[in-house]
């Protein structure tokens, strides 16, 4: 199988090292997102380890990988295409979530990190750009170019400084020993976003973004309830040992918070509880809740110069700049 096989359609993301195209198998007609990693990049991410990954796992709320393949100069992998846009997007234009739809989204990504984290693998990138929004209104997350299998033996990567900013736990920034309990930091970021509408350590200066993660008192709106408060705050906890789910049963912990009392988790991941919201599409080939700063570049494969500078906060490694 080649590039060859499919036919362009769309750009739907692009990052410093990458690009992620809508594309049509020409021998089915079946839509992918076929994400394209240049091999000049392989010193900045693992495109291995996220193919890995991706074959090694089948699950409702993680994006599903269909085929890999090289050239020489590029690595393709072709991915089931999820059109709801990222829940990014739906915050930006739409404005922050119900807390009975954000309890929804919280835990079908939590779900999907006790996945990974079963597996042995610490995800490291999550954020609202990675959770997509399927047609059928439940979330996938994507872009495993950061992930860690935990039981390999290189214990530089446990310190390595990857990510985006604003969502680094606190033993990250500080250059410590890290594993799963930054996800679970990550995610506590996520569900005060989805509910409140903006960052909880938000700032236009990167060091004053430092500062606040690292100090800075959470304040929440009147909106708030004492449940969802809880379990942010907890999530939250700038002392890992102590942070929700460090326990070494940590999906159990956080299934029992009263945030979740209302979820029946065996029905949700077999997704016999019906979504709060489903956007509405005209076809497979409907990028309506894609950026028009990517679905409006030309279709070529190599990330332009100009993908440095769409003003992303990642530290190190790829991940897609701000959006996609």
């Amino acid at each position: 199988m080649s590039i060859n096989d499919f036919e362009i359609h769309k750009v739907i993301g692009r990052g410093k090292f990458a690009k992620v195209l809508l594309c049509i198998q020409k021998s089915t007609g079946t839509a992918y997102a076929i994400k394209v990693l240049h091999k000049t990049a392989e010193d900045q991410c693992d495109p291995q380890t996220e193919s890995n990954i991706l074959r090694s796992i089948v699950h409702p709320f993680i994006v599903g990988l269909h085929y890999a393949f090289q050239s020489p100069e590029r690595l393709y992998l072709v991915m089931e295409y999820v059109n709801g846009g990222e829940l990014y997007f739906h915050i930006c234009n739409f404005g922050r979530f119900s807390e009975d739809r954000v309890r929804f989204y919280a835990a079908e990504i939590f779900l999907a990190i006790e996945c990974l984290h079963g597996k042995g693998i610490a995800y490291r990138d999550l954020k609202l750009e990675n959770i997509l929004l399927a047609k059928d209104g439940h979330v996938k997350i994507t872009d495993f170019g950061l992930s860690k299998q935990e039981e390999e033996s290189d214990d530089s990567s446990t310190v390595s400084l990857v990510g985006t900013l604003e969502y680094l736990a606190p033993e990250v920034i500080c250059g410590l020993e890290n594993s799963f309990g930054a996800d679970w930091w990550a995610f506590g970021v996520v569900i005060f976003e989805m509910l409140c509408g903006y960052h909880p350590f938000y700032s236009d200066d990167r060091e004053q973004i430092r500062y606040n993660i690292l100090h800075s008192v959470v304040e929440y709106p009147d909106h708030c309830s004492p449940e969802s408060k809880d379990i942010i705050s907890r999530f939250l906890q700038r002392n890992p040992s102590l942070r929700l789910g460090a326990s070494a049963a940590d999906g159990l912990e956080i299934r029992s918070h009263p945030f979740f009392s209302s979820i029946d988790f065996t029905k949700l991941f077999n997704k016999e509880i019906l979504p709060p919201f489903r956007p509405e599409l005209d076809n497979d080939l409907d990028v309506r809740f894609f950026d028009e700063m990517f679905t409006e570049e030309p279709t070529v494969l190599t990330p332009t110069e100009s993908a440095a500078d769409l003003g992303g906060n990642e530290v190190a490694g790829f991940s897609f700049h701000g959006k996609g």
